[in-house]
């Protein structure tokens, strides 16, 4: 009970930081395409008013201040896409603890956005007499330890899934379907099903 407790409160922090960077992000956002929005409405209606129901010459200016104030905007969404949404590189290969000898899945997680990111929950999915199960993951197989569920900008998780842990046992190579990595803002991110199979093929040697 009490550890359900102390878990559930470690995941109502996560979800509470990971909505504050959310939404500095956003309100820095909103304000500037707010600001963008109202001097593009204006100058919609400044070309409107200079070049509809007269005789005078077609005005370029308000058309070339509007084409600009549309070039702004949808830089502000791209910056915004880069800014506040997660990009994580996933890679996935063999390792040997240099100890024991034991052979494991060594999994990559490579932070490549802007902010530092939150992980809800590592698993594999696999087929199981014809339906998708997942297996969820939380210690490394080598050292025993938590896998970390926070990753900072530019930095890189490694951890390590044992046969036991993917449960190799139980399963054929052709039953593993995608290996996923969710982020607390329902972000997922997998790795390639033809690499998952080549490198639990790997562990059988």
């Amino acid at each position: 009970m009490h550890y359900n407790i102390n878990s559930f409160l470690k995941a109502l922090r996560i979800k509470y930081l990971n909505l504050i960077d959310f939404k500095k992000s956003n309100i820095r956002f909103l304000v500037a395409v707010s600001i963008n929005s109202i001097a593009l409405i204006f100058s919609v209606i400044w070309l409107i008013s200079s070049n509809i129901g007269g005789n005078k010459d077609f005005e370029f200016e308000p058309l070339v201040t509007t084409f600009t104030l549309l070039a702004a905007l949808f830089s502000l969404v791209f910056l915004n896409n880069k800014l506040t949404y997660p990009h994580l590189k996933l890679s996935i290969g063999v390792g040997i603890q240099s100890k024991t000898g034991k052979i494991a899945l060594n999994i990559g997680v490579a932070n490549h956005s802007f902010m530092k990111v939150y992980l809800s929950s590592i698993f594999l999915t696999v087929r199981d007499n014809g339906i998708e199960k997942n297996i969820f993951f939380l210690n490394d197989s080598f050292t025993g330890q938590y896998i970390k569920n926070e990753i900072d900008s530019g930095e890189r998780l490694n951890f390590h899934l044992g046969k036991t842990a993917i449960l190799l046992d139980d399963y054929q190579t052709s039953d593993y379907l995608k290996f996923t990595v969710k982020t607390q803002l329902g972000f997922e991110f997998y790795i390639k099903q033809d690499l998952i199979r080549q490198s639990i093929q790997s562990l059988n040697f």
